[in-house]
């Protein structure tokens, strides 16, 4: 059986992409941020288990020499470093660090069954046979008729002046039956 693809969420999927490529701008400025803090320290995946933790741990490796004199937590006030920076991006890290990479196939609804396939083709083919109905006859077909007559197998029209243009496959009929079998 061929992959169809009925519908893609488009927008659901590019939102998580921006969010994911939200999540990897943070943690490329940590990695700049303590680059410019313990220039020796080699940023590794692990260190965003626990940004303050690890920062912290970091310090100790850094200044062995301080450590025996007080916490890694007062050394950076002590060498006069400014850790505001990394402590903001700390908290941003948080609010995004779950967000993962995507794959649009997430985002389809597939055809799962031959007469899903077959539908699915003659509701493209009425579309294409009314845009070429239209551009021979230069007349624009009432969308909101057609879809009403097609009975919920069309949507994507959201006027009466909209024509074929605006017609799509209504993947939701395919997703209420699967829903009413489950």
């Amino acid at each position: 059986m061929d992959r169809v693809v009925l519908y893609t969420d488009h927008s659901a999927f590019e939102n998580d992409v921006k969010a994911y490529g939200d999540k990897i701008q943070v943690q490329q400025n940590i990695k700049l941020e303590m680059k410019r803090l313990l220039p020796n320290y080699k940023v590794t995946n692990d260190f965003f288990i626990d940004i303050d933790l690890n920062f912290y741990n970091a310090i100790e490796t850094a200044y062995p020499e301080h450590i025996k004199l007080m916490k890694a937590q007062k050394v950076p006030e002590m060498v006069d470093m400014d850790i505001s920076k990394l402590m903001k991006l700390s908290e941003e890290y948080e609010a995004v660090k779950h967000n993962k990479n995507v794959s649009i196939s997430a985002y389809e609804v597939v055809a799962e069954t031959e007469k899903e396939i077959k539908e699915f083709k003659a509701v493209e083919n009425l579309i294409k046979a009314l845009q070429k109905f239209e551009k021979e006859t230069e007349t624009t077909v009432s969308a909101n008729g057609i879809m009403l007559g097609c009975k919920g197998w069309l949507s994507g029209a959201n006027s009466a002046v909209h024509g074929a243009d605006h017609l799509k496959y209504n993947y939701q009929i395919v997703s209420a039956r699967r829903n009413q079998k489950n």
